[in-house]
């Protein structure tokens, strides 16, 4: 074939051809003249003229028409031969040559080789075969565009083409002995037939050029359906098999780009390769591999399946492997895998990976990230590695061994992870689990297993049913809330433990121990520890801090040096709750403590035995105490106090019991009480001033002036007048709301303050200069402090008078209350394990008589400036009391509070007339400065659980601030108004005050 190409080349350039070999090809294939029924031999007769395009027509048999050449020579070019149907062109060795030309072939061509040519076009609905054992139905050296929907079979090769192009249409079918197809350097197949060779199916030769197949047909061989010595790109929808023993589906030496939704199925290998990007939606199955390749990129979506069948057999084997996967990988035969490798990256497992031996096994590194319904198992081990995991677990991991590395495993678990000999196994174990990491049935079974070590943090349930949850020489864990450590022998075991537990851990079984060190263990618990005969084991030494639950038939066992602070339960259910070696041991009973059983102290010497008491919280009241258990084999010292530790306010000790008593409530009274007093007399200033007002929780009044027109400066509404008005009485309601937040201090809870009252009044002039008034009402009141500490809610009703005298600018006002008080209280208690509501109900009585002095200036505009001066004195009782509920027995000694307060301010206001004088709007803003005191003795006498104590309100005893406001007030007619006023209040003792008022005023 060399010797013909070489002599074709050469007549060429006899020639002078100046067409390249692909315009050539192009050329040939515009000229292909349509198929004609055959009527007799190819005419002309070859050799075809020079430098000529012949169409040369085959009908009736053609037989070495050239010698052994059905027709033509290797010199002609530029033909189109069109071989009608029923036509036939036979040769002893080529059915039809020529060095360049197109076929149109509705007949039959045969010969060794079927049709040889350097460029070749080709239209085939017939058949062309190759007879020989060395030829091919087909072959070009040069360039080949072939499209095929009849028959191309060989004994040997159905096609060799170089730089060619085919389309096999569904009808199509191209089969040899050896090769279906041999494409040398640049090659693409479009295969909707079916193409098929003894050895190789389709073959993509040379390191020229690319290599591509999409197929949606069938391809098959013996040894290899597609092979290729250079990258080669197939995007497979069909049917691509290697069906002998060690059959291939597809091979290449370099790499393979695959987009697969059909069926690659071999008796050996599906795909082979030095490396492969691959995305795959249906089958890729070899019986001993599904994949084989060095470097993989692997995306296996929804119904994609890869697998293998025969014994230690993978689905994948690579050296190193990146996998997404949302089907399944699986591995069926015995001892198999579903992917080996040295490396092995799986991005994201949603769907299966399986082996009879091994879901996923890498000599290296393992990185897997299993979502949720993903499902990672093998018969041995799910996951192995011979260097080190990293898994992270939302779905099923399943094994004898689930997850198994030889150096490092960390695992971050949501999921579950279930073996029947170990979990998690590996020399150092690193584990962050959310869900369930289980073993079961195996006698010598660990949840999860470190070598060397094992660092846990549990948030979720770590189980053995027959041996250790956790076991390994040097363990580190973390059990969090909710967590639960369980196994029927030791839950933890190990050399040197150090837990830090505020779940549950515990060890159900007879001779199990929920802790077990054999050196030391270092424990902070403030959960649930319990075991069937320790719930801790110290073979040495033992750092114990407890706060929670402890128990066992001996709570804690120790046979080193032993320290041990309690401020929980320990529970010896055989009698012994700690058990202590005759090393120098210190036990620190503290607040909260609880001992069921005896202290064993070993006949140390040097042992010290703590009993310190202090308030269970920082702020919160609270009642503690400390039980001396009984001490046997005890011969050191035993030391016991109680003291307030970081609780600022007062308590009261007895022995081992300490009291502590939030006073904020107490602190608040007398500050409650100026709230609502002062909201009281801000109800009656509405009808004296035409300043501000003054109230402990800020609230500003709107002013009332005389209502005649002949009032003086005082005057409001024009056309009354007061001293021949037969009728001058005004009755008034009136209503206010405030609220006062007082921000927390050393002592103190931060605390919210609330009052709201009504008053009904009603006054007159006894002068146009001389106004003098009463009025009685009832509100309520009530002091909530922070974190349900306590509250005070009060009850009031009260009464009063008031008076204005008035000359020039000038007016004083006089205003007397008093009313009484019904209160009632909840205190929250803690107390060891629990709390307790504390309430009380007690009665009392205050007195605030009030005076102002203030002038009123004209500053034009209708504008008004008025300052004022005000004075309030509010003096308050209150029973004593003692509460029901809690077991501190607090009782309050009677209480005499008095305060002061005095204000400057400055308001201005102005008077608007609307609807021809009938209704009057008069607004106001003001603003001033606030000073408050606390006047005489401030101490709180009470008795706390049986002890006197005597403490000093806590607070400021006086305090400054700023004020300001804004009010209305309406008249719709001569008679009626209606008003209201908005108030803030900020002070230097860290309180903010927000006060509201309205109300409704008739005079007849």
């Amino acid at each position: 074939m060399i010797l013909i190409l070489v002599r074709g080349l050469a007549r060429w350039h006899q020639r002078r051809w100046l067409l390249g070999g692909c315009a050539y090809a192009a050329l040939l294939a515009a000229t292909a003249m349509p198929l004609q029924q055959a009527e007799a031999a190819c005419t002309p007769s070859s050799p075809l003229p020079v430098d000529s395009i012949t169409t040369v027509t085959c009908t009736g048999t053609t037989t070495n028409a050239n010698g052994t050449n059905g027709y033509g020579v290797a010199t002609d070019l530029g033909g189109t031969y069109n071989i009608g149907a029923g036509a036939s062109v036979t040769g002893t060795d080529t059915g039809i040559r020529f060095l360049g030309g197109a076929v149109n072939n509705d007949g039959t061509v045969s010969g060794d080789t079927g049709i040889e040519g350097s460029f070749v076009v080709l239209n085939n609905a017939g058949t062309i075969s190759g007879t020989g054992n060395t030829g091919a139905a087909v072959s070009s050296f040069a360039s080949a565009t072939i499209t095929n929907s009849g028959t191309i079979d060989s004994v040997q090769n159905a096609v060799v083409i170089q730089n060619g192009d085919i389309v096999n249409s569904a009808s199509g079918t191209m089969s040899g002995g050896f090769r279906g197809v041999s494409l040398y350097d640049t090659g693409k197949i479009s295969n909707a037939g079916m193409i098929s060779g003894g050895v190789y199916g389709i073959t993509f030769l040379g390191t020229f050029g690319t290599a591509s197949l999409t197929n949606s047909g069938a391809v098959t061989a013996g040894d290899f359906g597609v092979w290729a010595d250079k990258t080669i790109t197939v995007v497979n929808s069909g049917a691509i098999s290697g069906t002998a023993v060690n059959g291939v589906g597809i091979w290449s030496s370099a790499g393979v780009n695959l987009t697969n939704s059909g069926d690659i199925i071999a008796n050996g290998i599906g795909v082979q390769s030095q490396s492969a990007n691959i995305v795959n939606a249906k089958t890729i199955f070899g019986a001993g591999t599904g994949i084989s390749v060095a470097t993989l990129n692997l995306t296996n979506d929804t119904g994609g399946a890869i697998g293998s069948s025969i014994a230690n057999g993978s689905a994948i084997i690579a050296t190193t492997a990146t996998i997404a996967n949302k089907g399944s990988i699986i591995a069926t035969g015995s001892g198999s895998s579903g992917i080996t490798a040295d490396t092995v990256d799986v991005t994201a497992n949603s769907g299966t990976i399986s082996g009879k031996n091994s879901g996923i096994d890498a000599a290296n590194h393992i990185r897997l990230v299993n979502l949720n319904g993903g499902a990672v198992s093998g018969l041995f081990s799910a996951v192995s590695a011979g260097n080190t995991t990293d898994v992270t677990n939302h779905g099923t991991i399943s094994g004898i061994t689930a997850i198994a590395a030889s150096n490092l495993a960390r695992v971050d678990n949501f999921g579950s992870v279930m073996a029947s000999s170990s979990a998690v196994f590996s020399d150092r174990s690193v584990v962050t689990n959310w869900g369930s990491i289980s073993v079961s049935n195996g006698a010598n079974a660990t949840a999860v297993f470190g070598g060397q070590e094992a660092n846990i943090a549990n948030y979720g349930t770590i189980s053995a049913d027959n041996a250790f949850a956790i076991n390994a020489p040097s363990a580190t864990i973390s059990n969090y809330k909710g967590g639960v450590i369980s196994s029927q022998k030791d839950a933890v075991a190990g050399n040197d433990v150090i837990i830090a537990n505020d779940g549950i851990i515990r060890a159900t079984g007879a001779t199990g121990n929920a802790l077990n060190g054999v050196n030391a263990v270092q424990l902070a618990n403030t959960g649930l520890i319990s075991g069937g005969a320790n719930g801790v084991l110290a073979g040495g030494l033992a750092a114990v801090t407890n706060s929670g639950e402890i128990s066992g038939v001996i709570g804690i066992q120790a046979n080193g040096a032993a320290t041990i602070v309690n401020s929980g339960t320990i529970t010896g259910t055989g009698g012994v709750a700690i058990k202590l070696s005759n090393a120098n041991d210190t036990v620190t009973l503290q607040a909260g403590s609880r001992i069921n059983g005896v202290i064993d102290m070993g006949f140390g010497t040097g042992d010290v035995v703590n009993a310190a008491v202090t308030p269970l919280s920082g702020k919160l009241s609270s009642l503690t105490s400390v039980v001396l258990p009984n001490l046997i084999n005890f011969e050191g010292t035993l030391n016991a106090t109680a003291s307030a530790g970081d609780f600022k306010g007062p308590v009261a000790a007895s022995g081992l019991q300490i009291a502590a008593l939030d006073p904020t409530a107490l602190a608040q009274a007398d500050r409650a009480l100026l709230d609502f007093s002062g909201g009281v007399s801000s109800l009656v200033r509405g009808r004296l001033s035409g300043g501000s007002a003054s109230s402990a929780n800020g609230m500003m009044a709107m002013a009332y002036a005389p209502d005649g027109s002949r009032g003086g400066p005082f005057s409001k509404i024009a056309g009354r007048d007061v001293r021949t008005d037969p009728t001058p009485i005004t009755v008034w309601a009136n209503s206010f709301g405030g609220q006062r937040v007082q921000d927390a201090s050393d002592v103190t809870l931060r605390s919210n303050t609330r009052s709201w009252g009504s008053a009904i009044g009603i006054d007159r002039k006894l002068r146009p200069d001389w106004l003098v008034g009463a009025f009685v009402g009832g509100g309520a009141g009530g002091v909530s402090v922070d974190l349900g500490s306590q509250t005070v809610d009060t009850d009031y009703v009260f009464g009063g008078a008031y008076s204005r005298f008035a000359w020039d600018r000038h007016f004083i006002d006089i205003t007397l209350q008093g009313g009484h008080a019904a209160n009632s209280s909840r205190r929250l208690v803690l107390v060891d394990g629990g709390s307790q509501t504390a309430t009380a109900s007690y009665n009392g009585w205050f007195i605030s008589p009030e005076i102002a002095y203030g002038q009123r200036f004209d500053i034009g505009n209708g504008y008004v400036l008025t300052p004022t001066a005000r004075l309030r004195y509010v003096a308050g009782q209150f029973d004593g009391y003692s509460e029901t509920g809690s077991a501190q027995g607090l009782s309050i000694g009677s209480r005499m509070l008095h305060n002061i307060e005095e204000r400057a301010e400055f308001d201005v206001s102005k008077t608007s007339s609307f609807f021809g004088g009938d209704h009057v709007l008069k607004t106001h803003v003001h603003g001033g400065i606030v000073a408050m005191q606390r006047l005489g003795d401030s101490t709180v006498n009470a008795i706390l659980i049986g002890q006197n104590l005597s403490f000093a309100t806590p607070g400021s005893n006086s305090s400054v601030g700023a004020v300001g406001g804004a009010g209305f007030d309406y008249h719709t007619s001569r008679n009626i108004a209606v008003f209201g006023a908005v108030e803030g209040l900020v002070m230097s003792d860290q309180s903010r005050t927000v006060t509201t008022k309205g109300g409704i005023r008739a005079t007849f």
